[in-house]
């Protein structure tokens, strides 16, 4: 399957899905990060990495069921089995830098 880039009904950077064909999968666009991931089938990771948790590892190995959804910075994510959708979102240093108040 690949790489697919999904987009939402405005056009706009939706996400894409990642399967055990892709190796180590990281997003796709530098100023996007996935922010969240959808086990569309039972899903088995070999390695996830969320900066934001301190021990995501975790969730490498064992089978993640259908419907189960991950949450936070996703920097990168290899499945063995299964098909995870990943959702975009701005990365956060962006979202940062627009909130500053400006000088």
């Amino acid at each position: 399957m690949g790489n697919t880039r999904v987009m939402n009904l405005k056009g706009e950077q939706g996400g894409e899905y990642i399967n055990s064909s892709d190796g180590l999968a990281t997003p796709a666009y530098p100023s996007e990060n996935w922010m969240a991931a959808l086990c569309v089938e039972d899903t088995v990771l070999s390695n996830i990495e969320q900066p934001t948790f301190a021990n995501a590892s975790r969730l490498a190995g064992p089978t993640l069921a259908a419907g189960y959804v991950i949450y936070g910075q996703i920097d990168s994510v290899t499945v063995s089995e299964g098909l995870l959708q990943m959702f975009y979102g701005k990365n956060p240093q962006d979202r940062l830098a627009i909130q500053s108040p400006q000088a």
